[in-house]
């Protein structure tokens, strides 16, 4: 088919995995940045992983929802990182 798609040429989905800052501290955020960082280095040709702010914070809360391709990433940061 012209212009079709096909699965396999489609990147995978990010799976998510929120971390939540109650009470919001700021070097706790800084530190959880540069340790996952670290611990996933993002790859040269594509985003490994990345990060938003949801906008239902809560007020003195800070969560952060990380996007994984790899689920095993996922996996592995949410039994690490989650509260």
């Amino acid at each position: 088919m012209r212009g079709h798609k096909e699965e396999g040429n489609r990147p995978p989905p990010y799976h998510r995995v929120r971390v939540e800052f109650d009470p919001y501290n700021h070097d706790q955020v800084q530190d959880l940045l540069i340790r996952t960082r670290r611990e996933f280095p993002k790859w040269s040709d594509k985003m490994r992983w990345k990060y938003s702010v949801p906008e239902d914070a809560r007020p003195n809360v800070w969560p952060l929802d990380f996007h994984f391709r790899d689920i095993e990433d996922a996996i592995i940061f949410g039994l690490k990182y989650s509260r």
